[in-house]
């Protein structure tokens, strides 16, 4: 099962550029194509991310257009869609509603991951604390006391604070500080249960675990 928005995905292969200097700088180049089962290609037609975002196409499924010569027919009876974008099963769109230029200078300027290690140098009593990532995801808030030391870290690092943009955005931001900081002390375990708190698309795909094994097993499946 697919969920999401009309997405043109493309699949890359990452390489090492020059390991023997000291480092190991990541290029990232196309090689493939996304091939569905009506042997057609993602990028075949010649439509581009940038016209599904002009279309908003990843916002509202009413202005995804497929005629009906790309329409195909699955063993079991189900529609599926060839050319174009990968239409899914189940259409999410991305929640925007926590979006503000404060919050994507934050992220910009990598003031949480820089915090988190700040937080993590002068707080070594937590992991003894908490003892595991566990524990950390569900004991450990994000208090306003800890807001205002991050908003004046923030601004320490040339991220100033926009109150608009902070009332918008402090769900995601709470969230992203706990996560990277949960991070720092015991990796990913506690980074990825806390971010995944905004991910609206895995929240659906969780609540849609019945009808994808109904899927599986049939080869359609029914919302309910």
């Amino acid at each position: 099962m697919l969920l999401g928005d009309n997405s043109y995905p493309s699949i890359q292969d990452v390489f090492i550029a020059d390991p023997a200097n000291g480092y190991s700088p990541q290029v990232s180049l196309q090689l493939h194509y996304y091939h569905r089962n009506s042997a057609t290609a993602t990028l075949q037609n010649g439509k581009t991310l940038i016209a599904g975002l002009a279309g908003s196409e990843i916002y509202d499924p009413s202005k995804i257009n497929f005629p009906d010569s790309l329409k195909f027919k699955t063993n079991s009876g189900r529609t599926v869609y060839g050319g174009g974008a990968i239409m899914p099963d189940v259409f999410v769109a991305r929640d925007t509603t926590q979006d503000s230029e404060y919050l994507t200078d934050l992220v910009a300027q990598n003031v949480f991951r820089q915090y988190a290690y700040h937080y993590g140098d002068i707080h070594p009593e937590l992991k003894t604390k908490f003892g595991t990532a566990a524990r950390f995801n569900t004991g450990f808030v994000v208090d306003d006391a800890l807001l205002a030391d991050f908003i004046a870290y923030g601004e320490a690092k040339k991220v100033k604070l926009d109150p608009a943009g902070l009332a918008t955005s402090k769900r995601d931001i709470c969230i992203y500080i706990k996560a990277f900081i949960g991070r720092r002390l015991f990796d990913n375990d506690a980074f990825y249960p806390i971010f995944q708190e905004s991910d609206n698309v895995l929240r659906r795909a969780l609540e849609l675990m019945p009808q994808a094994l109904e899927l599986s097993q049939k080869g359609n499946f029914k919302l309910k």
